[in-house]
């Protein structure tokens, strides 16, 4: 089983590498990255919205209150539509090379922001991992 989670690690740097790039050609195709997020993502969230609203969730939805729907929306606006709009306008400005580089750094500003808000520790090991 743990090669099976190295395999699906690899196969999802292998798809999120490609991704960039191939990015970087279909937004230029579209020629407005605010449109290209857009179709890219409309159709994610029709699907999402299609199952979530399905009779066996309809309950657990009905008991949100309106706190918990505004906390809904603001991760989904700090958490993606505002991410891929800036992602995806970056594309048209540098190369999808450097735009690749600068989104593996994601992992080092994760980790700077769990151990400002979350106090998360980090091993020895951990950091020492950092740099690779």
């Amino acid at each position: 089983m743990k090669n099976k989670g190295i395999l699906l690690a690899l196969c999802t740097a292998l798809i999120s590498g490609f991704a960039v790039f191939f990015n970087k050609f279909a937004s230029a195709a579209v020629g407005d990255p605010y449109i290209f997020t857009f179709l890219k993502n409309a159709p994610v969230a029709i699907l999402f919205l299609a199952i979530i609203f399905m009779p066996r969730f309809l309950k657990q939805l009905k008991k949100m209150d309106i706190k918990q729907w505004s906390y809904l929306l603001l991760i989904g606006l700090i958490g993606g539509a505002i991410p891929f709009l800036m992602f995806f306008k970056g594309l048209t400005m540098i190369s999808s090379g450097n735009a690749a580089l600068i989104h593996k750094t994601l992992f080092i500003w994760v980790g700077i922001l769990a151990v400002v808000f979350l106090k998360e520790k980090f091993s020895r090991y951990q950091l020492l991992a950092l740099p690779i």
